[in-house]
């Protein structure tokens, strides 16, 4: 399979993005410079998917304005960048180790609206291979951009890297951030996400603590907050709040049958007659695995 497409003109850049789009295990970029936020936001996407991305650039393109090799690189993606006062001048891509992306084409805007430039794409296995080759010898030539600052609110990827034990018999889960740190969370509140050692989570920093010890919390494998789902009803009972002060409580379940209190909404709802099956909850916020819902019942 070979194809070739010209520019100005779509035809390279949507050569590119179903090229990429179809990735099913890794893609390994090496180019001069990535403008074109089109193609920026796949490779994010496909990051995000699960896809081991990884990026070759130029140590001086990647300051120009619009570039967004340092946004992809603050993603968590791995980046490395030559250290010469010479360019990183290659424009190539290897997706799966076996389709090859070529040609005089720079991931721009300007090579799509005004350049004239080509782009190849092949199923190749030796000009694979040799892209693959000259990738290696690259990635261990060159230095990684460091980005060793998780941010409070952001959500990040993260490897699990199995289980272990404290001094106090404790057991944690050990992930791994994007720029190689560790970082433990305790097991107890995410034993039902079932991970499992070599998965790949999203998580996202809630707080930093003393001594600069993170609480990541993990995506929940079937909530997401701000939706409203369907939970079964189990029953109503009655809290202590901060204020010292007792309130009536609706109790239902999940998916993994963890219970979980609601406000009711009226006098009725607080009555023994009302006994629906499922009861409508917007997911406000988790944390700990816990689900604070709001009962979206008139």
């Amino acid at each position: 399979m070979e194809k070739i497409y010209f520019s100005p003109g779509k035809e390279c850049l949507n050569g590119i993005i179903s090229t990429l789009k179809a990735a099913k295990k890794n893609i390994k970029i090496c180019v001069f410079t990535i403008s074109d936020n089109r193609i920026a936001e796949l490779i994010k996407e496909m990051f995000e998917k699960g896809i081991d991305v990884k990026i070759i650039s130029d140590n001086d393109k990647r300051f120009d304005k619009g570039a967004d090799v340092n946004y992809l690189s603050k993603l968590g993606i791995p980046t490395k960048i030559d250290k010469t006062k010479a360019h990183m001048h290659h424009k190539f891509a290897v997706i799966d180790d076996k389709i090859s992306i070529t040609g005089s084409y720079n991931w721009t805007r300007s090579a799509e609206k005004y350049n004239y430039e080509n782009v190849i794409i092949t199923d190749s296995k030796a000009i694979a291979t040799a892209y693959i080759n000259e990738f290696t010898k690259l990635w261990h030539l060159f230095v990684a951009i460091k980005n060793n600052k998780l941010e409070v609110g952001k959500s990040y990827k993260f490897k699990v890297l199995g289980k272990e034990l404290d001094k106090y018999k404790r057991k944690f889960y050990q992930l791994q951030c994007p720029f190689g740190k560790t970082h433990l969370i305790p097991h107890s509140p995410f034993k039902e996400y079932n991970f499992k050692t070599g998965d790949s989570i999203n998580g996202m920093v809630d707080s930093i603590c003393g001594q600069g010890n993170m609480l990541i919390e993990p995506e929940h494998p079937t909530y997401k907050i701000g939706q409203t789902y369907d939970f079964d009803f189990v029953g109503r009972g009655k809290r202590i709040t901060k204020a010292n002060k007792e309130i009536h409580v609706l109790i239902v379940t999940g998916d993994q049958e963890r219970e979980c209190t609601v406000l009711p909404n009226n006098e009725f709802q607080k009555s023994e007659k009302f006994k629906p099956e499922t009861l409508a909850c917007k997911v406000v916020r988790i944390k700990r695995g816990r689900l604070y819902l709001e009962n979206m019942n008139s």
